[in-house]
Parts: C-alpha cells; sequence; structure tokens
C-alpha cells in the first residue's frame, strides 16, 4: 500500500540507507526462465530429459557446481565443456538482443537514480558477460560499480561478493540493501550483514529463508 511504502522509505532515510545492491539473474534480467528452455531444448536434442527441478537446484550457484551436478545426473561422460559453451552463446545472444528486463526495473533504477542511491551489481555472472547483457538492455548506466563473480574467491551463499560490494561504495553492511530473488543470495546477503528485500522468480524461499529478509516482494514495482 501507499501508507507502507512512505513507511519503508523514511525507514530508509532515517538508517542512512541509501545503497542498494542488486543481483542480476532472475532480479533484473528475466534469464532464468530463458535459460531454462535453452538448457531443455539443446539436451532434448541430444536425448537426455531435463526438468525444472533439476534446474532450479542450480540457481545462484556458480559453473563449478553445475559441472558436478551434470556429471551427478548424466553420467560423468556428459560432454558438460560443450554442453555449456553452446547454451550460453544462444542464452546471452538473447539476452543481449531481446528485451529480457522484469517488470518494474527502469522505474525503480530510475527512481534510485533520481533520489541520489549508491547503486551496484553484484552478480554470480563473469564481468564481461554482466556488463554486455547490461548494455544490451541499455541500464548500465544507472550504477555505480559492479563486482562480479570472476572478481571474488567464493560464490553464493558465500557472503563474500555483498561484502565486496559494500567496500566497493564505501559503506557498512547495515547500511545497504541486497535485492535478491534466490536462498543462496539471500543466504549470502543475510551473513553479510545487509537487509534483503527478496523478489522471488522461478522459485519461493522457504520458511527459513524468509525469515532472513525484511520483506517479500512480487515484482520490482512492489
Amino acid at each position: 500500500s501507499g501508507t507502507q511504502n512512505q513507511k519503508f522509505l523514511l525507514y530508509l532515510e532515517d538508517n542512512q540507507m541509501k545503497n542498494i545492491i542488486f543481483d542480476m539473474d532472475g532480479l533484473l534480467i528475466d534469464s532464468e526462465n530463458i535459460t531454462f528452455h535453452i538448457y531443455k531444448d539443446y539436451l532434448s536434442q541430444i536425448g537426455y530429459r531435463y526438468t525444472k527441478e533439476m534446474y532450479i537446484s542450480l540457481l545462484g550457484k556458480r559453473k563449478e557446481f553445475a559441472q558436478e551436478q551434470f556429471k551427478k545426473d548424466f553420467g560423468s561422460s556428459f560432454p558438460f565443456d560443450l554442453f555449456w559453451e553452446q547454451t550460453h552463446i544462444i542464452l546471452d545472444q538473447e539476452l543481449i538482443h531481446k528485451p529480457c528486463l522484469k517488470i518494474g526495473c527502469i522505474p525503480l533504477l530510475e527512481y534510485l537514480k533520481e533520489h541520489s542511491y549508491t547503486i551496484i551489481l553484484a552478480t554470480s555472472s563473469y564481468k564481461n558477460r554482466a556488463l554486455n547483457i547490461l548494455k544490451g538492455q541499455h541500464i548500465d548506466h544507472y550504477f555505480n560499480d559492479f563486482i562480479c563473480g570472476d572478481q571474488v574467491k567464493n560464490g553464493k551463499p558465500h557472503p563474500e561478493i555483498f561484502l565486496e560490494a559494500c567496500k566497493k561504495i564505501h559503506c557498512e553492511p547495515n547500511q545497504a540493501i541486497v535485492l535478491e530473488d534466490s536462498e543462496t543470495g539471500i543466504d549470502a546477503a543475510f551473513q553479510a550483514g545487509c537487509s534483503v528485500i527478496c523478489i522471488p522468480d522461478m522459485i519461493e524461499p522457504d520458511f527459513d529463508h524468509k525469515k532472513k529478509c525484511n520483506y517479500i516482494l512480487s515484482n520490482l514495482l512492489d
């Protein structure tokens, strides 16, 4: 409601929380549904059955985790490197050249920029990929800085990426709000000491993860 929004904005102002940390995939970019269908179609063509449950188990994880999972699901001879290379060529072309922003992305980024919030991206994606996608979707200019998966040693749910994001924008973790869609992202932000707003994508967080969030909203317009 309007009253709830006003209270939340006052909460941000009172606590000097003018620092917003965004995840990318599944939060700003509708990449998860697109990725799932690309994976499913590719695997079907080479004789493998791929389910949404199998894909959801990878959300928020790094490439190394995905590789181990695919070997478990399809056997040690599964050509993971070829699969990864070919599907991500298709995926990145779609994410760069086709509209795929989540509902409310532009209005939220414009609001934050207009009201002098500091905005940083913290994504598990590698920097080159992340920047190409943001530029392709014409939203890269909203961000003050970026911290990406190839710039940290430990992936989510480890808190390193959010701690490094706070260092980059010169704030304490308790002065930052993280916007996330996945349970691993919630864990990482919570352990870092940040406030967390969750906008679920393909999966709702379970009860324990909901307790770690300040708010759970249905989309970025909320």
